[in-house]
This record gives C-alpha cells, sequence and structure tokens, in this order.
C-alpha cells in the first residue's frame, strides 16, 4: 500500500490488504480499475468514481492529512 493509503487506515485503526494495492481515500473502498485520478504535490491519487474524484479535488488536504 502507498505511505498515504496506510496513514490514513492507520488513523482509522484499519488495515486493508487489496488485489491492486489501491484504496480510494475519499470512501475507502478498493480501486479496481485506474480510471479516475488527481495530481497532487507530485503523487498520483486514484478513485473509484468521478463522484470521489471531485471531493478531492475540492480539498485535497482534508484527505491526505498533511
Amino acid at each position: 500500500m502507498t505511505k498515504v493509503t496506510d496513514k490514513l487506515l492507520s488513523k482509522m485503526g484499519m488495515k486493508v490488504e487489496t488485489k491492486t494495492n489501491e484504496i480510494d481515500l475519499v470512501c475507502g473502498m478498493e480501486i479496481s480499475e485506474k480510471k479516475y485520478n488527481a495530481n497532487y504535490k507530485g503523487t498520483t491519487y486514484y478513485f473509484c468514481s468521478e463522484h470521489c474524484q471531485k471531493h478531492f479535488k475540492d480539498d485535497p488536504e482534508k484527505y491526505i492529512g498533511e
């Protein structure tokens, strides 16, 4: 898993292992295809839907916890 994902899950008291190793930071779902993404501070983040992608783009700091 990515460092950001591990950090988010740790804050939630969770650890999840997935096939793709990508978790949507907005809703917590496993990413099955990398169709929706956003770049922020040199890192590409992936989302399960356009809806989650939009929420991230509106306030990325809320989701990455930096």
